[in-house]
Order: structure tokens, then C-alpha cells, then sequence
């Protein structure tokens, strides 16, 4: 069965810092936004988006701080009991009379990438992890938001292998096993890779490293296997 699945942008990926005696997840050194001038012409809604970024500016390094992830933390993102995964999940559901997971997964996950194209890709301006609920409020998140929400949907589908990878180059994928065969994700370009294995799958990733993995049930460091 062929898949469709649509192109996400580029999110950053994490790097290892110690922290209070405990291992954090922390976004890599990145340009901060910058702020200009505001024109004397400008309406109300670009003062009042100036003032916003004014206030971002001022606290991102408090925001970011507070959005640092334990190992621990990052796999609590994937949550395929969520209460917004969950609405979802059955709305998918209701296509099939019955949900026969052996028969119905595949379009099951076709139907998820659907959904998740109706949340337009955003890249945020610092590391800030959105919730389910409010990608599906403001219909917007970044990459890795994104491919975190297909896992956690595709775990709520009963899948019980699929899991978020990151790269070195800032690409995140995402693959799951079905069937013997292994479905990779390129979620920056939109291109899926059917191979016979999970391992045969990530050997097709040959322009950059993986660092590492995540699902609700682990976490794996991959970037010493590489």
C-alpha cells in the first residue's frame, strides 16, 4: 500500500547537558530572533505581535530553560492515551466496522497522516513544546511536534513498535513495523522507505547520523552505534 505522506520542516535537535545532577535534553545553540524597528504605518495587530516578540526576547532563556526534557521527560511526549490522541483515534475508527488491526492498520495510519495535515507546519522561534490540544486549537506546530503527535497516534492505533528518531543534520523521521516490513518516515521531504526490517530501514539514511530514539517505552542513544 502506498503512503502519502506529506513534507514537515526541519526542527532542532537536542543536545546532552548535565543539570542538577540528572541528564536534560537541551535544544543546540541557535541564533535568537531579532528584533527590529517597528514601522510608524504598522497596524494595531503588528504593534501588538511586536509587543509579543518583545516579551519572548526578554524571558526565552527562562522559557527555554523551563522547557529542557529529562530522558524520562522525553518519552512522556509520546502519549497515545492523551485525551486529543484519543478523540482522534476514534475518529479514525469510525471508518472501519470493525478495527481488525491486522487488516485495517495501514489505511488506519493513512487516515492519521490526513488528519495531521490539517496542522499547518510552524517552526517555533525557541525550544517550546506545544500539547496535543493546542496543535489541534491553533491548527500549527513545528516538526518535531508533528512527528511526535503521528507516533503517539499511531500508538494509540495499537502499534506497538512505532517510534520518533532524530538525526544529526535536524531531520526527524519516524518508523514502525507492520506485517515483517518496516515503514520509515522522512518527515522533512515527505518520503517513505518500505524495507524488510527496522534496521534495514535506518540503513537507508546515509546523509547524516541518528543521535536518538524515543516512544512512550524508551529511549536509545544512538549515536555512539553509528
Amino acid at each position: 500500500m502506498d503512503f502519502l505522506f506529506l513534507p514537515l520542516l526541519i526542527s532542532l535537535p537536542f543536545m546532552k547537558k548535565e543539570v542538577a545532577g540528572k541528564t536534560v535534553l537541551v535544544p543546540s545553540p541557535q541564533n535568537h530572533m531579532q528584533a527590529g524597528p517597528v514601522p510608524p504605518d504598522s497596524s494595531e495587530s503588528d504593534i501588538r505581535a511586536e509587543i509579543y516578540r518583545t516579551i519572548i526576547l526578554r524571558y526565552q532563556n527562562f522559557i527555554e530553560e523551563s522547557e529542557s526534557k529529562s530522558i524520562s521527560e522525553l518519552k512522556e511526549l509520546v502519549k497515545p492515551h492523551d485525551k486529543t490522541v484519543l478523540e482522534v483515534k476514534i475518529s479514525i475508527l469510525d471508518a472501519f466496522h470493525p478495527y481488525v488491526y491486522d487488516d485495517s492498520f495501514l489505511m488506519a495510519a493513512q487516515a492519521a497522516m490526513t488528519h495531521l495535515s490539517t496542522i499547518r507546519t510552524v517552526p517555533l522561534p525557541l525550544n517550546f513544546w506545544l500539547s496535543f490540544e493546542d496543535m489541534e486549537r491553533i491548527k500549527a506546530a513545528d516538526s518535531i511536534d508533528r512527528a511526535v503527535y503521528l507516533c503517539s497516534i499511531l500508538r494509540s492505533l495499537d502499534n506497538d513498535n512505532a517510534r520518533v528518531y532524530i538525526a544529526e543534520n535536524k531531520k526527524p523521521y519516524v518508523l514502525f513495523e507492520f506485517k515483517g516490513q518496516a515503514y520509515l518516515i522522512e518527515v522533512e521531504t515527505g518520503k517513505s522507505t518500505l524495507s524488510p526490517s527496522a534496521e534495514a530501514a535506518l540503513k537507508t539514511i546515509t546523509d547524516t547520523k541518528l543521535i536518538y530514539s524515543f516512544n512512550d517505552k524508551l529511549y536509545e542513544d544512538l549515536s555512539e552505534q553509528q
